[in-house]
């Protein structure tokens, strides 16, 4: 993972991330994600899956999709204490897609929101000694930006996160 992010955040610093749209069906990718991290994890929290459609076809990087998938999954593990519930929902509207990764875990300070997609930025008020070299979530918002999109998130130390990843069709 952290060789990945190294790439990717190599490709991002130089301007060339660029996404590239294949049509693959994001639920089958979202189901095969949530069995790899699964797998990694081995059973010490427990994943949740919601869609709206049981199988489509849109036409997006599926590389960036899953890179952001994987990396919101791997902070909601590192971030939050066993046997807690990580919830992934991909929601198809009209005009986008919205990817859901929702925790319980340890949350977001408000200070260390305003700092939260800064390179090799981590917080300080709840990690502790988890390891990470900050660059994940840099990355996450540089993929959406390639893919057009928008991220948001709703935090509460010690109550959870929720980011809310939306990209537009097309």
């Amino acid at each position: 993972n952290l060789l990945e992010d190294i790439l990717v955040f190599g490709k991002t610093e130089q301007s060339e991330l660029t996404a590239v749209s294949i049509l693959f069906d994001p639920i089958e990718l979202c189901k095969r994600v949530i069995e790899e991290i699964k797998i990694i994890d081995s059973g010490q929290h427990i994943f949740e899956f919601f869609s709206n459609e049981k199988s489509f076809k849109i036409s997006s990087d599926r590389q960036l999709i899953r890179y952001i998938i994987v990396n919101l999954l791997g902070n909601s593990i590192k971030y939050s204490d066993n046997n807690t519930v990580i919830r992934l929902e991909f929601i198809n509207n009209t005009e986008d897609f919205k990817i859901k990764v929702i925790d319980n875990g340890f949350g977001i300070s408000e200070e260390d929101q305003k700092h939260l997609f800064k390179a090799f930025f981590r917080g300080e008020k709840n990690i502790g000694t988890i390891k990470g070299f900050g660059l994940g979530l840099n990355i996450v918002h540089r993929a959406v930006v390639a893919l057009k999109g928008e991220i948001s998130y709703e935090s509460k130390l010690n109550e959870g996160t929720t980011f809310i990843i939306s990209i537009p069709k097309n």
